[in-house]
């Protein structure tokens, strides 16, 4: 499924919800795009211009793990008059293995199914269609 996005994005049929999200590796599986601080170590999502924890402007990129274990979530049932994709849906904390926390939407659950401690791992999704009508794509979790 992943390769079929990245093929979308190359060739503009889609686009990505924000700039440098997630990439893709050689084997077209997703990965979220840090920002990690060369100076501190720090590395957050989404990727920032400035660390967080020492301030400095060092900041390079860097694929994160692909797992991780789902820390919080909420369930939203209702969205803002602007929301474009499905209610009810579940936004989760997540850290990483590799120990970044990462806050997004859980797909391919309902919202009983979510459980705190789950193992999840990264994916790209549709969360919904521009103005020119291209999917725009965005990092998910998914149950692993």
């Amino acid at each position: 499924m992943a390769t079929n996005y990245q093929e979308a994005l190359e060739k503009g049929w889609a686009t990505p919800v924000a700039k440098d999200t997630f990439t893709f590796s050689e084997d077209g599986k997703p990965h979220f795009v840090a920002a990690k601080c060369t100076h501190c170590g720090t590395a957050v999502f989404p990727a920032v211009l400035r660390c967080p924890n020492c301030f400095k402007a060092d900041m390079t990129h860097t694929p994160l793990a692909a797992g991780g274990e789902l820390k919080s979530f909420t369930v939203v049932r209702q969205g803002s008059p602007d929301w474009k994709g499905d209610v009810p849906y579940i936004i989760v904390q997540v850290t990483t293995d590799d120990g970044v926390k990462v806050s997004t939407q859980l797909l391919g659950c309902t919202p009983e199914q979510a459980e705190i401690g789950m193992r999840v791992t990264t994916d790209i999704r549709p969360l919904f269609n521009d103005a020119e009508d291209r999917q725009v794509l965005g990092p998910v979790f998914i149950p692993a």
